[in-house]
């Protein structure tokens, strides 16, 4: 927890917060299909998280914040430049929506995923259960 001390009284931000925060700025780039936990033994952990911070995780010390994302990203997307573009957004989302400021922002490309008629109707729930390997070699 992060607090802040305002005339008004303090502001307390969660790891849980900042990471729903960090999950839905990802989600709103282009060619980002779907966020997903670093191990299986995380998925037990994010059935706790809502939606946009599955696959998030946040070290908030009293000095610092680092914010990692684990990603799975369209089939063909320039990956340097998905994964720059998910930096800024987490980082942009994190100072306008808190005024804190990330130290550093990890990005994992954990999986690639060709978009075909059944995956873009499909959802990505089976994606947190794959590994990236798995998801590199699925026919289109």
């Amino acid at each position: 927890m992060r607090e802040i001390v305002t005339p008004n009284g303090k502001l307390v931000f969660t790891e849980s917060v900042l990471a729903t925060l960090a999950g839905a700025a990802a989600m709103r780039c282009d060619s980002v299909l779907a966020t997903v936990p670093r191990h299986l033994g995380e998925l037990a952990e994010m059935l706790g998280h809502s939606g946009a911070a599955r696959g998030v995780d946040v070290q908030l010390e009293q000095e610092s914040l680092e914010i990692s994302v684990g990603l799975v990203i369209r089939f063909g997307a320039h990956i340097p430049s998905v994964a720059a573009a998910v930096d800024a957004a987490i980082r942009d989302m994190i100072q306008q929506q808190t005024g804190l400021i990330p130290d550093r922002v990890h990005v994992r490309v954990q999986g690639v995923r060709r978009l075909t008629r059944a995956t873009m109707v499909a959802p990505l729930a089976d994606a947190a259960a794959t590994t990236p390997l798995e998801l590199d070699n699925r026919a289109p």
